[in-house]
């Protein structure tokens, strides 16, 4: 991923719940809950992922992710 492209770029919008990447494409989230276990139960925390179908045809997939189905952001049930 080249700097341009790294999770700090892509504007998280609240009130929709979606991401907005540095090409303007909406990544959005099915609204499932994920867990991301730990080393305990504890230490564990949900996170959604967003996703978007433009990545397929971006002319800068290749600079933003290594990822076949286009970039996917994580994020936590404890992010602001």
């Amino acid at each position: 991923t080249q700097p341009e492209y790294f999770v700090t770029k892509f504007i998280y919008n609240k009130e929709a719940n979606t991401y907005t990447c540095p090409q303007g494409q909406t990544l959005s989230t099915t609204g499932r809950w994920h867990k991301k276990t730990g080393r305990t139960e504890e230490s564990g925390y949900r996170f959604q992922k967003y996703r978007t179908p433009a990545c397929k045809t971006c002319p800068v997939k290749d600079q933003c992710t290594s990822r076949k189905g286009g970039r996917e952001i994580d994020r936590s049930e404890y992010a602001d």
